[in-house]
């Protein structure tokens, strides 16, 4: 898909496309996302500043809040360091539970280090 407005690309990954990329980025990204895709990937490379990867569905910020809670954070230190809102985290943190299949942050740290997405 081709996209230059990062939410559209964000709900093409939440439907389900493989990779979206700026028509900018086609002629030098094209022939490596096609295979990261092939191995499972998912990659959004809306313009240069926006990246989106994925790893068993989560995004690189879900990745980001499951390691801090790992590391025994709570929501407003969390967003505190991510600048975002304690809601914002909040809607990661469901969004987390329903991608991994579970109902905690114990569930979730658990399941993010039993897939290798944390340390």
């Amino acid at each position: 898909m081709l996209c230059n407005y990062p939410p559209l690309a964000l709900s093409a990954h939440e439907a389900g496309v493989s990779v979206v990329l700026s028509k900018e980025k086609v002629s030098t990204h094209l022939a490596h996302m096609i295979r990261y895709s092939n191995e499972g990937e998912k990659y959004f490379l809306v313009d240069s500043e926006t990246m989106y990867s994925t790893k068993h569905g989560l995004t690189n910020i879900e990745i980001n809040i499951l390691q801090m809670l790992a590391d025994d954070q709570t929501s407003v230190q969390i967003s505190e360091r991510l600048k975002i809102s304690k809601r914002t985290v909040e809607r990661h943190l469901s969004s987390i539970f329903e991608k991994l299949g579970v109902s905690s942050r114990t569930g979730a740290v658990a399941e993010a280090l039993r897939l290798q997405l944390i340390k």
